[in-house]
């Protein structure tokens, strides 16, 4: 993966990403932002130092996953609270929804992926897939799947509005995790339709179309909420909220299917109250994230203007700007 890392070394080497080079009397740190925004520097710290505390504890306490869990939903709350007093209403808003929106689907992806390649003795009669097919075949699909989504979304989705951009996402997410539930259930051998038939024309094919339906619109509200000067800052914040929504996910996951009675090491096997748990997980509780798009999602459409980049601040005080759910 390294090679491809570094081949962005030469289009910036050669100067095709057109950014003017900073003038010799501003190289350096900028202490003039610090002092112009110092909530905005502070709240990057503070998830900094969450995010690196949250890491050591995965690492010194790798088996205490009531412990991690309760940290990251502590430091979360924390990081909520703190973005409403130091960032602009909107901005913090936005940047609530978007972590919610990950939360709330908690991700249960070790537990689903060990379900489908388990062998009989583990979970009999269950789809049993090979590597080849269930990491090869299906990523090829999901890949050209995800090509199509991208091209859907510019083509016919590009100047809806954010909200049922958001909806949209959501419920995509809900019909793959349905494809799932089927075959648990064992729902899509009673109509005579094979698992790797059901599964690669099901959640294959509806992963990387939810990736592009709920990335996309993220991304794009994302770039409209940063301040002109600040936009690596700002940008930075607000993904690395999103990124720290998933990693919440995923403690929050591991956390649950361990308190459920799920197995899937140490030689032990137990799924018998996993069909209940991803219906709980990916299809009850990210539908929570429609009604959250009402207070926390501005009513626009992807190609108007949110922010006025002349009068927009980031001072927590400016009562200018416009509040999320006008």
């Amino acid at each position: 993966m390294i090679p491809f890392a570094l081949s962005i070394v030469v289009p910036t080497a050669l100067g095709f990403l057109s950014e003017e080079k900073v003038p010799d009397e501003q190289a350096g740190v900028q202490w003039a932002i610090f002092e112009r925004h110092p909530y905005l520097i502070a709240l990057c710290s503070v998830m900094a130092i969450c995010a690196i505390c949250n890491a050591l504890l995965g690492i010194l306490f790798f088996h205490e996953k009531l412990l991690q869990m309760i940290f990251a939903l502590s430091a979360s709350l924390l990081l909520a609270v703190l973005a409403f007093l130091w960032l602009p209403r909107m901005l913090a808003c936005c940047n609530l929804y978007m972590f919610m929106a990950h939360v709330l689907y908690i991700n249960l992806s070790g537990a689903l992926d060990y379900w489908y390649t388990a062998d009989p003795d583990c979970v009999p009669g269950g789809p049993n897939f090979d590597y080849t097919y269930y990491i090869t075949y299906t990523t090829i699909v999901g890949a050209v799947s995800g090509l199509v989504g991208i091209s859907v979304f510019q083509h016919y989705l590009s100047g809806w509005s954010f909200r049922p951009l958001f909806w949209i996402g959501t419920i995509l997410g809900v019909i793959g995790a349905t494809f799932d539930l089927f075959i648990i259930y064992r729902l899509n051998l009673k109509v005579g339709i094979p698992d790797e038939w059901f599964y690669v024309s099901g959640n294959a094919v509806l992963r990387p179309i939810l990736g592009a339906a709920a990335h996309m619109p993220a991304i794009v509200l994302t770039s409209k909420l940063v301040p002109k000067g600040l936009e690596s800052t700002t940008y930075a914040l607000l993904a690395g909220f999103q990124n720290f929504g998933s990693v919440v996910s995923s403690q929050i996951g591991v956390f649950v299917t361990k308190a459920v009675g799920i197995k899937t090491s140490d030689g032990e096997c137990n799924f018998d109250n996993f069909a209940t748990l991803v219906l709980i997980a990916h299809c009850l509780l990210p539908l929570l994230a429609i009604p959250l798009t009402f207070v926390l999602i501005p009513d626009k459409r992807m190609t108007d203007v949110i922010l006025d980049a002349e009068k927009y601040d980031l001072d927590p005080a400016d009562s200018s700007l416009p509040n999320a759910g006008g």
